[in-house]
């Protein structure tokens, strides 16, 4: 994630906008969206789990990322990883993909960094 300020124009980060307008349109109102740096967020509050899909493999010092989430988790709370495996694009490679809009897009062909990470790692 970055700054807005610091965003490039149609930047992957704009999921979260797509994600704010989700929560708006099906009432969804017990959540809450940062668009910041990771690096920067700091709370004052500890959290039974934490959704990390889709983030550490866009981020070139993952592992600091995973102990700032760790610092994050209430005692024995849950962190539940979404990450990209070596073949999760295959499928980009054998069939043309059809976009169904352009936050999907960016997010998928326009990335400026990315990672996979097989099972073990």
């Amino acid at each position: 994630m970055c700054r807005e300020s610091q965003c490039a124009i149609g930047s992957f980060s704009d999921s979260i906008d797509f994600a704010q307008e989700f929560s708006t349109n099906h009432n969804i109102q017990n959540v809450t969206f940062y668009k910041i740096n990771f690096f920067e967020f700091q709370s004052k509050f500890t959290y039974d789990a934490i959704v990390c899909n889709g983030v550490l493999h866009h981020m070139p010092d993952y592992l600091t990322a995973v102990t700032s989430i760790d610092q994050l988790l209430e005692g024995k709370g849950k962190l539940i990883v979404g990450l990209y495996n070596p073949y999760g694009k295959l499928a980009k490679k054998l069939f043309s993909i059809k976009y169904v809009n352009q936050v999907l897009f960016l997010d998928q062909e326009r990335v400026p960094f990315e990672l996979t990470f097989n099972y073990k790692q």
